[in-house]
């Protein structure tokens, strides 16, 4: 694995990182939810190829699919680190 730098803002309820050109944001929602964004900076050209994918099977099971950099691997699971440590940090004021 090659050395990956990047940024890391912390936020009340979300985590974003910074990598060149890309961003990830992790974000609590309610219910111990998160949502997840990945942000690139591309041409007009990539930027019309769809990231991801989004379909249906038999009806019932729903899919999304993506492809992400190693990069962007290791930002997803530094920030949901974060996120899930600040969870349990809440539960134990409770």
């Amino acid at each position: 694995m090659k050395n990956i730098h990047f940024t890391q803002l912390e936020y009340n309820n979300a985590t974003v990182i910074k990598l060149n050109n890309k961003r990830v944001v992790v974000q609590d929602l309610s219910d111990n939810d998160f949502g997840i964004q990945f942000r690139t900076l591309c041409s007009k050209e990539e930027a019309a190829i769809p990231a991801a994918y989004h379909g249906v099977e038999k009806d019932v099971l729903k899919i999304t699919a993506f492809r992400i950099s190693e990069g962007a691997a290791v930002a997803l699971y530094s920030a949901l680190g974060r996120q899930l440590g600040n969870i349990k940090k809440n539960e134990n004021l409770k």
